[in-house]
């Protein structure tokens, strides 16, 4: 049914993830924030000032723990979404302040790919 959904084949995704992980680990990811160097070195990351270089491992271990669905709370609790496994999820609007309100994404956004 969601097949269409499937963008990649899945050797691309594997190359992509693979190309990922080596970022990861060699080349690292810059946090800012003090906590988020601490909870990474709590949890077995190499820190070197404020990059983090995070080994396969941890990133299976990180995997592995995620839920199987999670909940997308709204303002208003009829407007919540649960995600539950690779099944499409609706995103929330954005809210985007040059704006001042809210907008769905159009299809030529230029944000798009973010």
């Amino acid at each position: 049914m969601y097949e269409r959904m499937h963008l990649l084949s899945k050797e691309d995704f594997d190359k992509i993830h693979h190309a990922t992980l080596e970022i990861f680990k060699d080349v690292g990811v810059a946090f800012h924030e003090p906590e988020a160097l601490e909870i990474f070195s709590r949890a077995g990351a190499r820190v070197d000032g404020n990059v983090v270089f995070i080994e396969e491992g941890l990133v299976d271990k990180a995997l592995e723990s995620a839920p199987s669905e999670f909940q997308i709370e709204a303002r208003n609790p009829a407007k919540s979404v649960t995600h539950r496994g690779a099944k499409p999820c609706p995103g929330p609007r954005i809210r985007q302040p040059l704006y001042g309100h809210q907008r769905r994404r159009a299809k030529r956004s230029r944000h798009a790919g973010l």
